[in-house]
């Protein structure tokens, strides 16, 4: 055990967790009598429509689900499972949830709903939100993919899914992983699970989180004998925290990474780049056997080519620093070559035992790159990363909303548009980079606010409007308060430069507001730089205030070329799909053109 940390006794936990899982039974009895419950089985009973114990509906069948979005509408609704063995295909709750009320899905006897039907996955959660899982059970040879899949779906994002008091366990044929929360999804945490024997082969994971997702709190949990990483955050998944967990390798079998940040850069340059923050405390790290090469506790490292900007192969010299005393010298190497900033990574309060690397940077020269001279995992002094604090709350635009993050400049937001790809445009007020959109056909880019979100809220932004073609609405800020049902303010500019606010089916100006003159273009090349070319943009600023009996928006604009808000409309309560209800919160705003061209830049959220 590292002498630097406090060994804590697994009853104690042990005791915690059971209180922990009675006390959400408890909660559970308490309060259920005021939602709405339904009830199902593996096949059905009764006239099937899930009302009482007598007539059970089918967990597969897709009506009965569609019947619970419905009841999603009017308050919480609660789906307690029968006890027994789902086998009988995959549970498919894509775009289900709603933003306000709860649905929990629930074993009505803990663990005794056993999901193992010959599926790749068993639960399916792509662009599912505000989801509870209680209790159930997964087992078996027959889920090949993951257990669980969650992944953004469009602008509908898989978020605010709790998993507490599940089992995982004896998924001896994942190829993947027990849970996979994939793609931007966010808000999603785990807690009081357990997950036992998992994976097929070392590609297989107990978490695997990868390629943006935020906001993943893992806490309370055991993990036992993973074939291969058993948490994995990969490819700038951010703000991640696993607090009071048990990890235990049993055998070499088992022996991979306990906690692992991998990137996987198989072309040159890379495109895959660390997160930035992170917290791992309180946990205990064990290795029963004392042999292989994995036995790592935590771990960053790189496969393959440099990503643009960084240099991930270290030289001997570099190895040296990271692993030495000078603790200053260790985080200026990680942030510049690395992109990791080490005091936003807390670590501490963890046990070890059986470790052969405790916190690690790792290179490997795959994929035919060859390095700088050390390959393989380097020892990083706990003196490195911050001892103390918890992890802090995510930017509430965190996807590079001023285009500058290091790295390529659209990192972060390759799947978060339609259309033609966005390309690189010079800063719009002294900003080194924005955005341009495409000048032809209907092009989105979009973005989630991260939690916690509010019932208020101001979004601002600059933008200019080029050369455009056709009539109507030629740019558009979309703000939802509920992407499942596309219900949304749309604030935007006509073909004849007027502001105004979309309605669903037209456009009604607010003359208030100015009127937009358009960016000239002459060699229609985008840059606005040439002879006879002027570029005109504005600052535009939407504050949502839904915390009262009638929801409304207030819409603010510059004049040209000024971030100074001269002109106002107050009060609007015009939406598309209908308005917010009363506590409604705005989760995600989308930015829109239609055979224009246009510029943003600066996005921010408060």
């Amino acid at each position: 055990m590292h002498d630097l940390y406090i060994f804590r006794f697994r009853a104690v936990r042990a005791l915690a967790q059971f209180k922990k899982s009675m006390l959400s039974l408890m909660l559970f009895a308490a309060v259920s009598s005021a939602w709405a419950d339904y009830y199902v089985g593996p096949t059905a009973l009764g006239n099937a429509s899930g009302s009482d114990w007598n007539n059970r509906a089918a967990y597969t069948t897709a009506s009965f689900w569609n019947t619970m979005q419905t009841a999603l509408n009017t308050g919480p609704v609660v789906v307690r499972f029968a006890g027994g063995t789902y086998s009988q295909g995959m549970l498919d709750l894509s775009n289900k949830g709603h933003p306000v009320n709860l649905l929990t899905i629930m074993a009505n006897t803990l663990h005794a709903p056993v999901f193992s039907s010959s599926v790749s996955h068993q639960l399916k959660l792509r662009g599912a939100q505000n989801i509870r899982v209680y209790g159930l059970k997964f087992s078996g040879t027959g889920i090949t993919s993951f257990a669980v899949w969650c992944q953004s779906s469009g602008k509908n994002t898989s978020r605010f899914l709790t998993f507490d008091t599940c089992k995982f366990e004896n998924l001896t044929q994942v190829a993947y992983g027990a849970i996979g929360i994939l793609d931007n999804s966010r808000d999603i945490t785990v807690t009081g699970c357990t997950f036992a024997n998992v994976g097929i082969g070392g590609g297989a994971h107990m978490l695997y989180c990868d390629h943006d997702a935020r906001n993943i709190t893992v806490t309370n949990c055991s993990f036992t004998n993973c074939k291969g990483d058993y948490v994995r955050f990969r490819d700038d998944t951010d703000f991640a925290k696993v607090d009071n967990c048990t990890f235990h390798s049993t055998s070499t079998t088992y022996n991979q990474d306990f906690i692992r940040m991998p990137l996987f850069n198989d072309v040159n340059p890379g495109d895959e780049y660390f997160g930035t923050d992170f917290q791992f405390t309180n946990n205990d790290f064990t290795y029963d056997v004392a042999s292989g090469t994995n036995r790592v506790a935590i771990a960053f490292d790189v496969s393959g080519y440099n990503s643009t900007s960084y240099d991930f192969s270290p030289t001997t010299t570099q190895a040296a620093t990271l692993s030495g005393t000078d603790y200053t010298a260790a985080r200026a190497l990680l942030s510049s070559n690395m992109g990791i900033e080490g005091l936003r990574v807390k670590i501490h309060g963890n046990s070890f035992s059986g470790t052969a690397y405790w916190e690690a940077y790792g290179y490997f020269a795959n994929y035919g790159s060859t390095g700088s001279g050390v390959n393989g995992y380097t020892n990083v002094r706990p003196g490195t990363w911050a001892s103390s604090g918890t992890l802090g709350a995510a930017p509430k635009l965190s996807f590079n909303a001023n285009f500058e993050r290091a790295g390529r400049w659209l990192r972060n937001w390759d799947s978060m548009w339609n259309g033609t790809a966005p390309v690189s445009h010079a800063g719009l007020n002294g900003t080194s980079k924005a955005a341009r959109m495409a000048a032809t056909g209907v092009n989105e880019m979009w973005q989630w606010v991260a939690s916690p979100l509010t019932t208020s809220y101001t979004h601002d932004l600059l933008f200019a409007v080029g050369p455009h073609s056709g009539t109507g609405a030629k740019f558009r800020v979309d703000i939802f308060h509920n992407t499942v049902t596309d219900s949304r303010v749309s604030v935007g500019v006509s073909d004849s430069g007027q502001f105004g606010i979309f309605n669903g089916s037209s456009f009604v100006a607010l003359p208030e507001l100015g009127t937009l003159q358009f960016s000239l273009d002459a060699n229609s090349d985008g840059d606005y730089s040439d002879a006879g070319d002027t570029l005109r943009w504005y600052k535009l600023r939407i504050v949502g205030n839904y915390s009262g009996a009638t929801p409304y928006v207030d819409i603010h604009t510059s004049n040209v070329n000024s971030t100074t808000l001269s002109n106002s409309s107050l009060g609007k309560s015009i939406w598309v799909n209908g308005g917010p209800a009363t506590g409604q919160k705005a989760g995600c705003v989308n930015y829109r053109n239609d055979a224009a061209a246009v510029i943003l830049d600066e996005l921010t959220w408060q």
